[in-house]
This record gives structure tokens, sequence and C-alpha cells, in this order.
């Protein structure tokens, strides 16, 4: 099994108008991108757009320089969702731990999940 030791995590505030006195309907939204960067140079990307009660969009991406492992789409705004994220993966269960830890184990979809996401 994998650890999770020595990360590096960044973060980015990615909307320039950001007000936490106004961030949850009147716009001013905290959209931030975060970089979560293992010891071997494996990176989970989070790249949260999203506009308070309006709605979520997130996109997970694990990747490595421009190699991209798996990644997912959570947007609850145009209701699109995709996922190439598989829990029979080592290296993408990690993922969902590391997007738990950073605050966004609700918005990690595995591809065998999208089901529930299109009722």
């Amino acid at each position: 099994m994998l650890k999770i030791t020595n990360v590096r995590i960044e973060e980015e505030e990615m909307n320039e108008n950001y007000d936490s006195e106004r961030c949850h309907n009147g716009g001013g939204y905290h959209q931030p991108y975060i970089v979560a960067t293992l010891q071997s140079g494996i990176q989970l990307c989070i790249d949260d757009s999203s506009c308070g009660e309006f709605g979520s969009r997130v996109d997970i991406v694990l990747r490595m320089g421009d190699y991209v492992f798996a990644e997912c789409t959570h947007n609850s705004m145009d209701r699109m969702y995709g996922s190439t994220f598989d829990r029979n993966v080592e290296l993408h269960r990690i993922a969902e731990r590391l997007a738990c830890h950073l605050g966004y184990g609700w918005a990690f979809i595995y591809e065998d999940e999208l089901d529930d996401f299109y009722y």
C-alpha cells in the first residue's frame, strides 16, 4: 500500500473578486486552484469554480507533468459528470484520500458511480 507522506499543498485563489462576506449567494465566491504534490512528483489538481448555492463546478485531475492518470468532473450547475478514476487502481484510491483530506471528497467520482448522477 502506498502511503501519503511529504505532500506539498499549494492553493491559488482564481477569483480576483473573492469576498468572504458575499461568497454564499452574492458573488465573490471562493474559487481555489489547489495542487497537492506527492514526493514522487505526482500531482492531484483541484480546480473549483463553484458558485455558492447556485451549484458546484469542480475538476479533479491526477497527473505527472503533462501525463494525466485520471480525471473527474463534478458540475451540478450544468448536470455534467464524468470520471476515469478506477477504484481498483491503488494510485486512484490515494487520490481519493487526498481529495477528502483537502475537503473535496464530495466531488470525487469513480467511473462506476456515474450512473448515480444521471437519474
